[in-house]
């Protein structure tokens, strides 16, 4: 793929669409024309010349978006584990239902049914907490937030995944027993 044909394909994803997160297999569907080893070096030259941004191993966001990217880190943590249930929890989800909160929320805290794990981002920390949980009750347990791509824990939810995650200094500050 040549850079301005690259450009021209995510522009129209991102302008049509409002996909600006991919995958690297997202990008192989995209330019599947392209052999494996023309893919490899253009991938790496696209990153290079700052129309991709490489924000963990296999996941990278279109540098020249016009979509609002103020959900970013969420696209970024369903990519990463696409076949889990994933929820936003713990200080994440406490600080969307109390403004007064006095804890930062960098990392962003996600529960979910795949593997455990911290990933740094150019838009800040992505963290997972595995949850044993049935699916069935994390549904319940969770609601859809408009505008956001992940779903966010109920505020008893988010309580008791951050006494269950060992998060004692958070639920002191929080004054969560």
């Amino acid at each position: 793929m040549k850079f301005h044909e690259a450009l021209a394909v995510l522009a129209t994803q991102d302008k049509e669409k409002g996909i600006y997160v991919y995958t690297r297999s997202d990008l192989r569907l995209l330019f599947a024309d392209d052999s494996k080893p023309a893919f490899d070096s253009s991938l790496k030259n696209l990153v290079s010349k700052g129309l991709l941004v490489r924000e963990v191993t296999n996941v990278y966001t279109y540098a020249h978006a016009v979509t609002p990217k103020t959900h970013c880190r969420e696209l970024i943590a369903q990519a990463l584990r696409p076949e889990a249930f994933n929820y936003v929890s713990m200080a994440s989800a406490m600080a969307l239902y109390d403004n007064d909160s006095p804890h930062i929320t960098l990392p962003l805290e996600v529960m979910t049914t795949g593997r455990r794990g911290r990933f740094e981002t150019s838009r800040g920390p992505i963290e997972f907490t595995h949850s044993h949980r049935e699916l069935s009750q994390l549904i319940k347990d969770t609601k859809s937030i408009t505008g956001h791509p992940l779903r966010y824990a109920r505020k008893a939810v988010a309580e008791r995944d951050i006494r269950r995650a060992g998060r004692r200094e958070l639920a002191e500050n929080e004054n969560i027993t």
